[in-house]
């Protein structure tokens, strides 16, 4: 079993930790990556063929083709969907702050890369 050596030898982080603990319950990995994938197909071609069409009007602009695609592309202006919501505020980041919190992440064990010291199964 290559899998579990190889998903062993990984670092880990905390936000892949379900679909990693997914994959080696399941021993899956082909079913997800192609579940992930189809999802993500489906949420383009869902956004581009079905809602554009319906978003278009009430942004009150006009459609134009693009020439490398046959799909019809709406351009959206500051009058419908506003401006930079930071426009006229101060963008600053507190570093101080940003790299307690990083720090914080970066020392959860969940985030240390693991050796499996155990034998696969066969």
């Amino acid at each position: 079993m290559i899998f579990n050596k190889i998903s062993c030898s990984l670092p880990l982080a905390l936000h892949e930790t379900p679909l990693i603990a997914n994959t080696i319950a399941r021993m899956k990995l082909y079913e997800m990556n192609s579940g992930i994938s189809d999802t993500a197909e489906y949420g383009c071609y869902l956004y581009d063929q079905q809602c554009r069409p319906l978003l278009t009007p009430s942004w009150g602009k006009k459609e134009k083709r693009s020439a490398r695609s046959t799909s019809r592309s709406a351009t959206v202006g500051t009058d419908v969907i506003g401006t930079k919501y930071s426009a006229g505020r101060d963008n600053g980041v507190d570093n101080r702050l940003l790299n307690a919190i990083n720090e914080e992440i970066r020392s959860h064990p969940v985030e240390e890369p693991r050796v499996c010291t155990t034998t696969p199964h066969r």
